[in-house]
Order: C-alpha cells, then structure tokens, then sequence
C-alpha cells in the first residue's frame, strides 16, 4: 500500500494509476485465413475509436497449430496502441501490405480470405468475424456472431477460438 505523505507522494501515485491505464487498454489485431495461408496483424486505435492496420504482420501456414496460431495473436496484441494515424498514413500502410503479401489488387486481398477482428481487454479476448463482400471491397460486422474467451486463456484455446470465428465467416458477392 502506497502512503502519501506530501503532494509530490500524490502526483507519483497518480501517474502510477495512469501508468495501470494505459495497460490495461484494449489490443486488436486481425487474423485472415487464405486458403494457402493466414496472416495476422496489428490493429492500433486511433482517438476516433476506430482500428487501423499496421506494418507489424505475419505470414503463417495455413496448417499452423492451433497453439502456433495463439502464440502469433499473444505477439501481435502485445504490439496494439493507440496512436492517432491519419488516412494518408493507414493508405500507405496498406499498400505496404499488398507488396510484402504480393498482392496484386484489392480484389486479391479479399479473395477466398476469412477475415476476424480480435480485440482484447483486461478480461477479454473477442473474437469478431466478418461478412466479406468482394463486390463492395469491405468487410462487415456480424455483431451475433461475436466469441468471448477470457484474457488470460492459454495459446491452444486462442487459436481453436480463432479457427472457430473463421468458421462463421460469410462471403457475399
């Protein structure tokens, strides 16, 4: 327990409460199953509460181990902050993407792909898989669909939960 004896006592024990804050924030990142291969990547929250992509990826088989697959969710969250990137910015990340994944178009990111958001809290780790409708070039939300697994779940029930989310992935031309 921390006893405050003067006002510089308090001002240390607020910017350990900050410190406890900003740990405690939500991660995300985005797990994509190609069928030749899964992607993960990180998602960082802009201060509009929206998720951007980042450079930080992986490239996985896509006969990784349901433990491989949650060790590689463990890494990518931990690289999760919030950083207030413009659209500019988010732009060229993603045509950084498309280079190092050797995609050639839009189209090509998005075909026959098994696109999940996964977000995690303190308490939490939520699985969001997405509609992938390749004629509109988005993916969108299936707010029924959600999984929830507690945070501190071990690599195997992440990437069996991961596999699951992919499951109920829809596509929609």
């Amino acid at each position: 327990m921390l006893l405050v004896t003067n006002t510089t006592d308090v001002k240390k024990e607020m910017n350990i409460f900050k410190l406890f804050e900003k740990k405690n924030q939500e991660k995300s990142v985005v797990g994509v199953l190609y069928p030749s291969k899964i992607i993960i990547q990180t998602r960082d929250k802009r201060n509009d509460s929206t998720w951007v992509s980042t450079d930080n990826s992986i490239l996985l088989p896509s006969e990784s181990t349901n433990e491989q697959l949650g060790l590689a969710v463990l890494q990518y969250l931990n690289l999760s902050k919030e950083e207030n990137i413009s659209n500019e910015e988010a732009k060229e990340i993603y045509e950084r993407f498309k280079k190092k994944y050797k995609f050639r178009s839009d189209k090509a990111v998005m075909a026959n792909s098994r696109y999940v958001g996964i977000v995690q809290n303190k308490t939490h780790i939520r699985f969001e898989p997405k509609q992938n409708k390749i004629s509109y070039r988005a993916y969108y939300g299936m707010p029924n669909d959600k999984i929830t697994i507690d945070s501190k779940s071990n690599a195997e029930e992440i990437g069996k939960t991961l596999r699951s989310a992919w499951d109920k992935c829809l596509f929609i031309e």
